[in-house]
């Protein structure tokens, strides 16, 4: 998958268990969520991925303009997290999980 151009790697994590998995790299940048949006739904609906779904994200019961995008393709979810709180080393989560 093709990562953002803006986007520059700041942290990274994973999850491995039996039947999940899950892979996350944390990025820094200057981007409007509504340009990242536009770039992830054209690269995955492209490619196959069903269509785009889109949820608030809350933080201790509280939206503040943070977003959730996901989609699926077979066993698979990506999900394209933003994050539009100050304060925070890294403004995009992308979360790749498998899971049977």
């Amino acid at each position: 998958m093709p990562k953002f151009p803006d986007f520059e790697q700041v942290n990274y994590s994973d999850i491995v268990k039996s039947r999940k998995a899950i892979v996350t790299y944390f990025y820094r940048s200057s981007a409007s969520y509504d340009a990242v949006k536009s770039f992830y739904t054209n690269a995955l609906l492209s490619k196959g991925w069903s269509s785009v779904q889109e949820e608030p994200l809350t933080k201790w019961f509280k939206e503040d303009g943070s977003r959730r995008l996901s989609f699926r393709k077979g066993q698979y979810t990506i999900y394209i997290n933003y994050d539009a709180g100050s304060g925070s080393d890294w403004q995009y989560a992308v979360d790749y999980h498998w899971h049977t």
